[in-house]
This record gives C-alpha cells, sequence and structure tokens, in this order.
C-alpha cells in the first residue's frame, strides 16, 4: 500500500501555495511561509532521529518480530 503517490516535498508545497493564495499572500509572505514549514519540517526529522538513536528504540515492527525472545509467555510473534 503507498501512503504518498508522490514526492512528499511536492505534495506539502503545491498544498502549503494552495494555502497561501486562499489567504491572499503576496510573494514575500508565501517565501515566508514556505520557509518556516520546511524548518519546522526538518526540525521535526532532526528530533525524530536523534530520540531514535537516544533511546535506541525498536520500530513497533522490528520489536513484533523479535517477541518470541522477550521472555514473556503472555506474547506470541506477529508474521510479517
Amino acid at each position: 500500500m503507498y501512503f504518498w503517490s508522490e514526492n512528499t516535498y511536492a505534495h506539502w508545497n503545491r498544498n502549503l501555495i494552495d494555502l497561501a493564495l486562499s489567504r491572499g499572500l503576496d510573494a514575500r509572505d508565501t517565501a515566508r511561509l514556505l520557509a518556516m514549514a520546511h524548518t519546522a519540517a526538518a526540525d521535526a526529522i532532526i528530533v525524530g532521529f536523534t530520540a531514535k538513536y537516544q533511546y535506541r528504540s525498536w520500530r513497533p515492527v522490528t520489536a513484533s518480530r523479535q517477541v518470541a525472545a522477550d521472555g514473556n509467555p503472555d506474547t506470541a510473534p506477529v508474521a510479517g
């Protein structure tokens, strides 16, 4: 199953530009909106990866495949 049918940045930019047009923003304010949105997205990606490596958390799919080795008789592995 595909969650995105196009490049993520093309998708975001198109929708941000539509938002800017619907609000009547000029070129300067539209550029500012795009810059703020992309800065926030970049910060979120950085924080996500930092937390991933800081806490060394498993992804759910990884954990579900390894559940048979957790020593808990009440858990069962998920196929896949």
